[in-house]
């Protein structure tokens, strides 16, 4: 089998919004990958078209949904499984860039997963965190700071002394970076995000003080 075949195969899947077959592609690319020698030089599933399967998969079970139809449903709810198998797939067959976790947790909240987003935030977190010379890149600075706002979040949602001290702590270290690699006259915008986000903190925190 040629992976090109299968790649060809993908895309055209998903222009024809068949992302039954596009995910059964997919579950071949991750396959061959696997099974074959690096130096075939399989790339990696892309994130265009895991977010064109994720939104497409999510658009026919609301679809479905709101037409009422049973067979509709039940035909969009076993696109929904092979779609949740083919993510724990890629999560388990390699090292993964950012956007896998990102693209995951709003598959995960879309079906209500809340426990599932929280971990995949915190995989992204550390996914960025790992990356070379995230902090002196404005596009992956802005990316960071969305991220560390939606983690800000959950744990303000949780409220109590241990997560909003840990919040705090991966708010100021993420912060810190940033802060150390460019000049104290132009600070990246980003940060007045991060001193507004530490200070409501502090502001909390001091409620266990009393």
């Amino acid at each position: 089998n040629n992976w090109r075949v299968w790649a060809t195969k993908l895309y055209a899947c998903i222009d024809l919004k068949k992302y039954d077959e596009a995910i059964q592609a997919c579950n071949q690319l991750l396959d061959m990958k696997a099974r074959r020698n690096a130096a075939e030089g399989i790339p990696p599933l892309e994130e265009r078209c895991i977010r064109a399967i994720i939104g497409g998969v999510l658009r026919n079970y609301d679809t479905a949904r709101v037409s009422k139809d049973e067979a509709c449903i039940s035909s969009s709810k076993r696109s929904l499984l092979r779609l949740r198998e083919l993510l724990d797939k890629m999560e388990s067959s390699s090292k993964l860039e950012p956007w896998f976790y990102e693209v995951s947790a709003y598959f995960n909240g879309q079906m209500g997963w809340q426990e599932d987003v929280f971990n995949d935030l915190m995989k992204e977190y550390r996914a960025m965190q790992s990356a070379p010379g995230w902090e002196a890149d404005p596009y992956r600075i802005h990316k960071m700071t969305l991220l560390m706002k939606d983690i800000f979040q959950w744990y303000l949602k949780d409220g109590s002394k241990e997560s909003l001290t840990k919040c705090k702590f991966m708010l100021s270290g993420v912060a810190k970076k940033i802060r150390n690699y460019f000049d104290p006259s132009d600070p990246p915008k980003e940060l007045a995000d991060f001193d507004a986000m530490i200070e409501k903190l502090n502001e909390l925190l001091m409620v266990f003080k009393k």
